[in-house]
């Protein structure tokens, strides 16, 4: 089984960097690819197809949970994410929130959620 997360560039002076949340998205989303061997299709989610693309949100705080319930371990309530794989895995969540509180030397906040349709950034 393995995880394979591509890193989207984070310069600022691109405007699909990572420091800008922009109406497509294109400063948050980051490509996620994830193998699981027919050995272990019992940790898989139902929507796991081999080769197939699934739409379900996932954000990084979603990786702590998931790897305590691939290892058969309970996250804790106080855990923020949600499993998307394993023993305890959730179901998919409507709602994927991002943030930034400082970009460089200066405070920037900014918030978005998006539904995997539509995006709302303040």
């Amino acid at each position: 089984m393995f995880f394979l997360r591509f890193r989207g560039f984070n310069a600022r002076i691109f405007i699909s960097g990572k420091y800008f949340p922009t109406g497509d998205n294109s400063g948050l989303q980051v490509p996620l690819v994830v193998y699981i061997p027919d050995k272990f299709k019992d940790l898989r989610p139902p929507e796991y197809k081999p080769g197939g693309k699934s739409d379900r949100p996932v954000s990084f705080v979603d990786f702590a949970p998931t790897v305590l319930s691939l290892a058969g371990i309970q996250p804790p309530d106080w855990m923020q994410g949600h499993a998307f794989l394993g023993k305890f895995q959730e179901a998919p969540q409507s709602f994927v929130h991002g943030f930034r509180g400082r970009m460089d030397e200066r405070d920037d906040l900014v918030r978005s959620v998006t539904d995997g349709r539509y995006d709302r950034i303040l």
